[in-house]
């Protein structure tokens, strides 16, 4: 059956490109090898929270949101080093130290999208079964800024032989 709007169809023309050229062989490969080295030789796409400038911080932390306890010391500021010593065990009570990507408006933090992952060298001595890492992200649909407890939480218990390489 012919279709009734056959002649409003433009004329179809076949074009054909001759794959089997070698220059244009050649052409390709060369572009394809100079995009894979070029990839190589971009810088990488990294953020050194301790560097200065990078991130209000850090402060230390313990698990009750008191940043000045007897509970957590600096050993060593400059290399991020801390101690969390409870006067007596406190199986679920930590302490830690804290980065914050904000400025003076909490709701406008720092745009991590164009990073995939998160490189952590840790090292830890202690008692204590596991190590945990967390983050927070503030959310208008469901933080409130006068509570500081409700933004994203986000965390995972490492166990000590876990971070005895660095983290990704």
């Amino acid at each position: 059956m012919i279709s009734p709007y056959s002649d409003r169809l433009p004329a179809l023309t076949h074009v054909r490109h001759d794959l089997s050229n070698p220059s244009l062989l050649a052409g390709g490969i060369a572009l394809t090898l100079a995009a894979l080295v070029g990839l190589e030789l971009l810088p990488a796409r990294t953020m050194d929270l301790a560097a200065p400038g990078a991130a209000n911080g850090p402060y230390l932390i313990t698990a009750d949101g008191r940043q000045e306890s007897s509970a957590v010391q600096w050993l060593d500021a400059g290399r991020l080093r801390l101690r969390c010593n409870y006067a007596s065990p406190q199986p679920y009570l930590g302490c830690g130290l804290t980065f914050i990507l904000t400025d003076k408006d909490p709701t406008r933090g720092r745009d991590l999208s164009r990073f995939d992952t998160i490189e952590l060298d840790l090292a830890y001595q202690g008692p204590a079964p596991f190590v945990r890492l967390a983050i927070r992200n503030f959310d208008p649909r469901f933080a409130k800024l006068e509570d500081a407890n409700s933004a994203r939480f986000h965390s995972v218990n490492l166990r000590p032989r876990d971070i005895a390489r660095p983290v990704t």
